[in-house]
């Protein structure tokens, strides 16, 4: 009777350890069909740490080539800025207004703006020895900026500051440029130290900036400082989604936009049909704004144009006053 109460007992245990394993299956199965029929999560959020801002001397980096080289040696120190006042919290942009139509007197206004200034030195002299009435704007970190902006406008030139300004895509717009992840202090003191470099400026248009001139959080700080400075700004119309007419006008910068860029395909022919359209379009609005660079076939080709022009009865005249012109002032009184 011992010997079989064991073996049922050896039986009972072998039963018992055959169902567990089998409910220990079916668990796993049920699970593994749980994970299965489980919908994926619509969003993973990564936690991005925060990158410092570049260091005052820095340039933008580049957004796909290696970094290229700088035109010229980045400035050792930067001047800290004095306090800018803010713009009301509700900025609402004025409506943009219509091309002026011709003056009265008949005559065409132009206006030139020679930019990129102070990185070739010899081109720079050049381009300072067309007629008085063409502005030249000069970038602010070449080491001769300074220098040579001051005899441009002893010279009677006016001046004005070049702001080098985030672009898209991977070109180099120097050091010291504004960026979009700046806070707004950091991009108000590299204006001011901009300014500080071109001391003469009257004004200011963008260098690059196709990617900063086309958010308007980026250009509040700018037009705070231009509105403190009673400065105006030239949109050099980098990107179709500019906003730097619009915010300019909110803050009560006098500004206009360029109507035409001689020089961006760099050869005689295609320069000589962008003065043909700059006749063009003075002919039919009465003013026109365009912009050029000191470059070699540029430079021949104003030296023979603007005094041939000029016997046609157009009028060349700074860019203070075409902006003027823009904001509401007299073509006609320009004119004379």
């Amino acid at each position: 009777m011992a010997g079989n109460a064991e073996l049922w007992g050896k039986i009972a245990g072998a039963a018992i350890g055959v169902v567990g394993a089998l409910a220990a299956v079916g668990l796993g199965y049920s699970l593994s069909q749980a994970w299965q029929s489980e919908p994926p999560p619509s969003r993973v959020e990564i936690a991005i740490p925060q990158i410092p801002a570049p260091p005052p001397h820095a340039s933008l980096p580049p957004k796909a080539p290696p970094p290229q080289t700088d035109l010229a040696p980045k400035p050792k120190s930067v001047p800290t800025p004095s306090a800018v006042p803010a713009l009301p919290k509700q900025v609402v942009a004025a409506p943009l207004q219509v091309p002026p139509a011709a003056p009265a007197s008949g005559r065409p206004l132009i206006a030139i703006v020679i930019d990129d200034m102070g990185a070739d030195v010899a081109g720079s002299r050049r381009a300072m020895a067309l007629p008085k009435s063409v502005t030249l704007s000069f970038l602010p970190y070449p080491d001769r900026s300074p220098e040579l902006s001051h005899d441009a406008f002893c010279a009677g030139h006016e001046v004005i500051l070049h702001m080098p300004m985030e672009p898209k895509g991977s070109a180099d717009p120097g050091p010291m440029a504004l960026a979009l992840e700046m806070p707004k202090e950091e991009i108000q003191r590299r204006v001011l130290w901009a300014l500080s470099r071109i001391p003469d400026a009257d004004g200011m248009n963008n260098h690059e900036g196709s990617w900063f001139t086309s958010d308007h959080k980026a250009l509040i700080p700018v037009m705070q400082v231009l509105a403190q400075k009673h400065l105006f700004f030239l949109d050099s119309r980098t990107t179709v989604y500019s906003q730097g007419v619009k915010l300019a006008r909110a803050a009560g910068v006098p500004v206009a936009g360029r109507d035409v860029f001689i020089d961006d395909d760099d050869n005689s022919a295609a320069i000589a049909r962008q003065l043909g359209q700059i006749e063009s379009i003075a002919r039919r609005r009465g003013l026109v704004i365009a912009i050029g660079h000191p470059r070699p076939h540029t430079l021949a080709a104003l030296e023979a144009w603007i005094p041939a022009v000029e016997k046609q009865g157009y009028v060349l005249i700074p860019l203070s006053q075409a902006i003027k012109m823009h904001n509401g002032g007299s073509l006609s009184a320009a004119a004379e």
